[in-house]
């Protein structure tokens, strides 16, 4: 099931365009999605190792990495 759904995000980003907007208030525009990485960890509570909540990294075709939250994809 988790790796029907990571692969439905792949499908979904790759090759697509998009536009980086920076933290310190730059945009980049028209970057192409090469890959999209989804990588899970794990963090200890109360001496117990949970899962953490999975990371979505966006790869351009220029090799740099975009966590998703900071990206948007064009219509």
């Amino acid at each position: 099931m988790k790796d029907q759904y990571y692969e439905s995000i792949r499908e979904m980003y790759e090759g697509k365009k998009f536009r980086y907007n920076s933290k310190y208030g730059s945009s980049t525009e028209s970057i192409i999605c090469y890959r999209v990485v989804i990588y899970e960890t794990m963090k200890l509570v109360k001496k117990n190792w949970v899962p953490a909540p999975a990371e979505i990294i966006i790869i351009s075709d220029k090799g740099n990495s975009y966590p998703l939250e900071e990206v948007e994809f064009y219509k």
